[in-house]
């Protein structure tokens, strides 16, 4: 698989390629000798203009563009992956709840997240950083008087 490295019109076939498209557009075989001046300096631009990706390190974008090339339906792959995922989660779930009364949780004594142990705190906030408290003095309604409309003077 070959990726173009930079934005080219391809004089051969005419395609305006842009950095990262598959090389080539369509699934035509290319001759050596197109290959070996595309993939290294032995062209007018000497630069490389396309390079040789296995198919592992393309990108998800490549691998769709490619796919197309070959004429693979993606979607339709997807759909059939994402049913087949859905049908064997639920088949997972009817297993599971074939045992009633069965304890579902799988915790252990002393593995329980929300056990606390004595005399910790369980909230885990210091006052600075809970919202919801109020310091002495401080009025909660985060309105001073001059922005209370229904206040009397």
């Amino acid at each position: 698989m070959f990726i173009a490295q930079m934005n080219f019109l391809d004089k051969e076939s005419n395609h305006d390629y842009k950095k990262g498209d598959i090389f080539p557009f369509e699934n035509v075989e290319i001759d050596s000798k197109r290959l070996e001046e595309l993939s290294t300096k032995k062209n007018k631009l000497k630069k490389v203009i396309i390079e040789e990706k296995v198919i592992e390190d393309l990108t998800e974008r490549q691998l769709v563009q490619a796919a197309k090339i070959k004429g693979i339906d993606v979607r339709e792959l997807l759909i059939n992956e994402l049913q087949t995922i859905k049908t064997d989660n639920k088949s997972d779930n009817d297993e599971n709840s074939s045992n009633p009364g069965e304890d579902e949780s799988n915790t252990t004594l002393g593995e329980d997240e929300n056990s606390s142990n004595p005399g910790e705190d369980e909230s885990n906030i210091t006052p600075e950083e809970d919202e919801n408290s109020s310091n002495p003095g401080e009025d909660e309604s985060n309105i001073t008087p001059e922005e209370d409309e229904n206040s009397s003077n």
